[in-house]
Order: C-alpha cells, then sequence, then structure tokens
C-alpha cells in the first residue's frame, strides 16, 4: 500500500534504499586513495583488474579476515570496475583503421573506407608525402585496447614483453580480438597489461619468428 502521509509521484530511482553510513565509508576510502595515489589513477587499470581485486578482498573476509575493510575496498573495486568497463565499451565502439602501403613503406591511417568488398578500398593520406588518394588494402582494425603505456593496439602490431622477452602478434581470431604467440591464443585485454606494442609485421618482421608470423 503506497504511503499516502506525503503524496507524491513515485521516484524511478529510489534512493532511499541507500545505506548512507555505507556511502560514507566508500567516500572516506576513496579520498584515502586519492591522497596516496594522485590523479586518479585507477582510470589506468583496466575493468577486469578491478573485478579481480575486488573478489580477492571478498574471498579474504569470507575467509575470516577482519585486517582490513575488505567489503568497502571490494565496493570501491566494484564501482572502479563499473566506470571502466562503461569506459572501454565507448573505446570499443570507437572505429578507426590502418592499411599498409607497400610502395612507400608507411602505415597510413584510414579517412574513409568502402567495406563491401574483402579486400576494401580506401582513402588515405600518405605520411611520407602528404598525397591523397584511393586504393585497395587489407584494413587493420584499431582493437580499442592499449598497451600498458596508453598506445593504440591494432591488428598487425606486436607486442612485446620486456619480462620474458615473448612477443604476441594481435589478430582477429574467432570473433575477437587476441594476442598469439607461438601458436598460442591470448587474451588481448590480458597480455596489454604486460606489454607494449613494439612495432608490426609489416615495418618489424624481424621482432617475430617465422613459426610466429604464420
Amino acid at each position: 500500500m503506497a504511503d499516502t502521509k506525503y503524496p507524491q509521484s513515485a521516484e524511478p530511482n529510489e534512493f532511499r534504499y541507500f545505506n548512507f553510513a555505507w556511502l560514507i565509508e566508500i567516500a572516506a576510502g576513496l579520498t584515502a586513495g586519492a591522497e596516496k595515489h594522485p590523479g586518479e589513477t585507477w582510470h589506468d587499470i583496466p575493468a577486469k583488474e578491478h573485478a579481480a581485486r575486488a573478489v580477492r578482498h571478498l574471498s579474504m573476509w569470507l575467509a575470516g579476515d577482519r585486517s582490513d575493510k575488505h567489503i568497502i575496498n571490494a565496493s570501491m573495486r566494484c564501482m572502479m570496475a563499473w566506470v571502466m568497463e562503461q569506459e572501454e565499451s565507448k573505446k570499443m565502439r570507437e572505429i578507426k583503421f590502418r592499411v599498409w602501403d607497400p610502395a612507400g613503406k608507411q602505415m597510413c591511417p584510414v579517412i574513409v573506407a568502402d567495406l563491401q568488398d574483402i579486400k576494401a578500398k580506401v582513402f588515405c593520406r600518405l605520411p611520407k608525402s602528404g598525397v591523397q588518394g584511393i586504393f585497395s588494402a587489407d584494413l587493420m582494425q584499431y582493437t580499442g585496447v592499449k598497451d600498458k603505456n596508453g598506445v593504440d593496439i591494432y591488428e598487425g602490431d606486436i607486442l612485446l614483453n620486456d619480462f620474458d622477452e615473448e612477443c604476441y602478434i594481435v589478430k582477429f581470431f574467432d570473433g575477437a580480438f587476441v594476442a598469439e604467440s607461438d601458436g598460442v591464443i591470448h587474451d588481448l585485454a590480458d597480455a596489454a597489461l604486460i606489454t607494449t606494442v613494439g612495432g608490426n609485421i609489416y615495418e618489424n618482421p624481424e621482432l617475430v619468428s617465422d613459426e610466429t608470423n604464420t
């Protein structure tokens, strides 16, 4: 039965269900984090990593650890994961391409592309000469993922892992962008956390072995 003591229109979002003591704890935790890590550096961490850290805090709380505010920390990480998921989805919707110009041996950003054929027709500006033109080429799409230094990752890029000197080739496989190393498929978002764009298969073929480049 509706509360008629103070008649009003129903609210689409009932903020009365919030526990404001919990929100205050969240705000205090975020403030402490901002003081420890100025610049909101949590925006540099992917949603998946925030979610993993939230699970870690919840697991520790379930195991009986009360040495830290695990529930609050998990709540903050869930918020960060949600925010980053929104930002990452926007980046994934950013559609841009590049093509390799074999004559000029240069990578060219695509201005306009006709995607009706397998061999796309693209309108590009050649970086070295500034000349604009239309030609057929194999497109390489921006994956929507950045490497650990914030550099855009495209199809055909070679990712380098300084830790174990392993390299990955970025490909589109089975409906998703992946990082392949020695025939093994890796999640691109995971690989991007520990790698940098070291080049691409056209300009830097020496970075990969024949086995990896097949």
